[in-house]
């Protein structure tokens, strides 16, 4: 079985006009948290200070190559040159 990786606005779209509980809002919720948490270990500004924290997700994810599971949860990425 082959592993679907997810990019951040793969994650975003699905997320888009669901309903408070569904499996694909809670899935971005967990993307973005953990998004979070990885910039914050890498000494970067917190994303919960940004204007549009959606943008500063984006902006880490593309910055550290960050890839997702159907969950939300980080499969990938480049932390300093290493993979995360």
């Amino acid at each position: 079985m082959e592993r679907k990786e997810l990019t951040w606005d793969d994650i975003y779209e699905r997320a888009i006009d669901t309903a408070c509980g569904d499996w694909r809002l809670k899935a971005k919720d967990t993307a973005r948290w953990q998004v979070r948490n990885f910039a914050l270990e890498q000494g970067e500004m917190d994303l919960e200070e940004a204007e549009v924290p959606e943008d500063m997700v984006e902006d880490y994810c593309k910055k550290y190559s960050i890839v997702f599971d159907t969950n939300g949860n980080i499969t990938g990425g480049k932390c300093y040159g290493n993979v995360y």
